[in-house]
């Protein structure tokens, strides 16, 4: 398999097996990151940091369409 393709085992499909494999294994950095409330940040990291932030804002169509669906999270359809 050249391509970099994983094999699955049968019955189940490809994005279901790594989505479970994808979960388990960011959830323990998912928790440590929403415990944090402080960053450290070099003089560089910091400098960058506040460029991005001072960048003037963009209109993003895709990502306003998206806000604009009901929520899978709140049971709204």
């Amino acid at each position: 398999m050249a391509s970099g393709r994983q094999r699955v085992p049968s019955g189940r499909s490809h994005s279901v097996a790594n989505q479970r494999a994808d979960a388990a294994s960011i959830a323990p950095a998912k928790e440590e990151l929403a415990d944090r409330r402080v960053f450290f940040l070099g003089d560089l990291a910091w400098t960058e940091f506040n460029v991005i932030l001072d960048r003037p804002v963009r209109r993003k169509p895709a990502l306003a369409r998206l806000f604009a669906e009901p929520s899978i999270l709140t049971g709204d359809e």
